[in-house]
C-alpha cells in the first residue's frame, strides 16, 4: 500500500513540473507572434517553418490556430494535452482552472491550457 502511496505522490510531483512555464518578458512576444499566426490561419495545424522564433523557442510538439485562439502544445500523451494559448482578440474563454479543457492566466494575455481528453 505505501509503495502505491509512493508511485501516486511521485505521478503528481512529475505532473506538476510539467506545467508550461515562461519567463515574464517572453509572454507579450509570444502573445503578439500568436496573433500574427492567427491572421494568416484562420483553423488547422501550422508547420513547423512557420512558427515565429519566441513559439519556436518554446519547443512545441505543435502549434494549431482554432475558432477560439492558438494552442502551442508542450506536452502530449495520449489524448491528455498541455501548453499555451493565445486567445483570439475578442474571443470569449473561461478563466477556469478546473474544466475541461482548462484555462489558466499566465501573463499578458497568455494562458495555460490543458485538455485532459
Amino acid at each position: 500500500m505505501s509503495r502505491t502511496l509512493s508511485l501516486l505522490a511521485l505521478l503528481a510531483l512529475l505532473a506538476c513540473a510539467c506545467t508550461p512555464s515562461l519567463p515574464f518578458s517572453d509572454a507579450s512576444i509570444v502573445v503578439a507572434q500568436g496573433n500574427q499566426l492567427l491572421l494568416h490561419h484562420p483553423d488547422g495545424r501550422i508547420d513547423k517553418n512557420e512558427w515565429p522564433q519566441a513559439i519556436a523557442a518554446l519547443d512545441p510538439e505543435h502549434v494549431r490556430a482554432a475558432p477560439e485562439g492558438l494552442y502551442i502544445c508542450t506536452r502530449e500523451l495520449f489524448v491528455d494535452q498541455e501548453g499555451f494559448f493565445v486567445p483570439r482578440p475578442g474571443a470569449a474563454i473561461p478563466h477556469s482552472p478546473t474544466g475541461d479543457p482548462s484555462y489558466t492566466p499566465l501573463r499578458d494575455g497568455l494562458f495555460t491550457y490543458h485538455f485532459r481528453g
